[in-house]
C-alpha cells in the first residue's frame, strides 16, 4: 500500500474523492503516535465499522462531540449510532465492515433523513436476491447510482470494503 502522493493526485482513481472528503472533514487519514497527521490515507486498508459509522454520521449531518479524555475516538460516534438505533451499533466496531453493512448503514440513515426511499425496482445481480439481508439497501442505492456493483453483475455484499472504495461511494 503506497502512501498518497499529494504532488500527483490524478495518479489514483480515488484521489478526487479522498481530497474532497478530507477538505470537508469527513475523513482524515492516519496520524502518528503523537496525533500528528502522516498524510497517509491507506486506500487498500480495510475500513472498520467504527470508521464507517463516523463517516456516515458526518455525511448525514449528525454532529458528534469529540471523545472525552480517556475515551477512544470512536466512542461518541458509536453512542450516536446507538441513539439513532442503527444496526451497526450492535456490531463489533473494530472489525472490518462489509460492502453490505456499509450500504445498509447509508440506507438506514437515508431513510431517517427521508433522503432515500425503499426501492421501486429490482436489479438482477448474480449474488444478490430478495432473501439477502442487504437486498433493500443495495437496490435503493443502486437506483440512485451510489453503487454500481462489479463486473459480471456481482455486488459482493459480503466482501470487505476498503478505504478507497468507501471514499468513492461516499463522494
Amino acid at each position: 500500500d503506497e502512501a498518497y502522493d499529494a504532488e500527483k493526485p490524478e495518479k489514483y482513481w480515488y484521489s478526487e474523492s479522498v481530497i474532497d472528503l478530507t477538505q470537508n472533514k469527513f475523513v482524515s487519514g492516519y496520524t502518528d503516535e503523537t496525533g500528528k497527521a502522516t498524510f497517509t490515507f491507506g486506500p487498500a486498508n480495510p475500513l472498520l465499522r467504527a470508521e464507517a459509522t463516523k463517516v456516515a454520521l458526518l455525511l448525514f449531518g449528525h454532529p458528534v462531540d469529540g471523545a472525552k479524555e480517556g475515551e477512544m475516538w470512536e466512542t461518541p460516534f458509536l453512542n450516536k449510532a446507538r441513539e439513532l438505533n442503527l444496526s451497526i451499533a450492535n456490531e463489533d466496531p473494530l472489525k472490518k465492515i462489509t460492502r453490505g453493512e456499509m450500504m445498509n448503514l447509508i440506507y438506514e440513515l437515508g431513510l431517517k433523513e427521508e433522503s432515500l426511499k425503499k426501492p421501486d425496482k429490482s436489479e438482477d445481480y448474480l449474488d444478490v436476491t430478495g432473501a439477502d439481508q442487504y437486498w433493500e439497501a443495495f437496490q435503493s442505492l443502486y437506483e440512485i447510482e451510489v453503487v454500481q456493483g462489479q463486473e459480471g453483475k456481482y455486488a459482493d455484499l459480503q466482501g470487505y470494503l476498503n478505504r478507497a472504495e468507501m471514499a468513492k461511494i461516499i463522494h
